[in-house]
């Protein structure tokens, strides 16, 4: 009894050794994401000015389209939108692998999540200010202030699963159902987002966008918007 005594107390020593580094591990991770983080705020701010300065030369480039009616110079404008386009989609990259370095933990979740909702987000990017191919309207809406998600949320893991990238077109909303998509409306402007969080839980505001989705309703701080429930057609 004597002997099997001495082994417990050196399995439980063992133990409280390992949990403790796992402890200290932890704190490490935890120090090395905060000092990440202020990087990627850095970086992803420096991409809102970018993406802003792109915005408007898109705009020029469409109206300059628009406007020329010689062939050789609309091909030209057209060459013009399209590289503006490939920078957009270098953007994206960098958000993506921000993301990635700040999310805790890859896990089995996390990936699938984030692959689950790839060929939804892709289908509302598509769709621009309109309505989704394959969606339709429910006739249910939900109306009131809106805010968005700030840089401090980067790579952390929404209610589904899949970590916050402030590029896709994701919100919260506190009771719809994850995986709803919401076609949300502030003036004339539009923009489709997938529910894949829950909140926000301030006063009685009722959802929180990811950052490309209040950029494209034009918004800082908070909003009054306009979201239609739509369902699978």
């Amino acid at each position: 009894a004597h002997g099997s005594l001495t082994v417990d107390r050196q399995l439980v020593e063992a133990v409280s050794q390992r949990s403790a580094e796992s402890r200290a591990l932890r704190a490490e991770a935890a120090t090395y994401r905060e000092g990440l983080l202020v990087q990627a705020t850095e970086v992803l701010t420096t991409q809102d000015r970018a993406r802003a300065l792109l915005a408007e030369a898109e705009a020029a480039a469409t109206r300059q389209r628009a406007q020329q009616q010689s062939r050789t110079r609309q091909e030209t404008a057209a060459a013009e939108t399209s590289t503006l386009s490939s920078f957009r989609v270098q953007l994206d990259a960098v958000s993506a692998t921000v993301t990635a370095a700040l999310t805790p933990a890859q896990t089995a979740r996390t990936r699938a999540a984030a692959r689950d909702q790839g060929p939804v987000l892709a289908l509302l990017v598509a769709a621009g200010s309109g309505y989704p191919q394959g969606y339709a309207r429910t006739g249910q809406t939900v109306a009131g202030d809106a805010t968005w998600y700030g840089p401090g949320f980067v790579g952390s893991p929404t209610a589904s699963g899949a970590p916050y990238d402030p590029e896709l077109l994701t919100c919260a909303h506190k009771t719809l159902p994850l995986g709803t998509v919401l076609h949300v409306t502030r003036g004339v402007l539009a923009v489709n987002c997938l529910v894949n969080d829950r909140g926000p839980y301030v006063g009685a505001r009722v959802l929180d966008l990811s950052r490309a989705g209040s950029r494209a309703l034009a918004y800082d701080g908070v909003a009054q918007v306009v979201a239609e429930v739509l369902a699978p057609a």
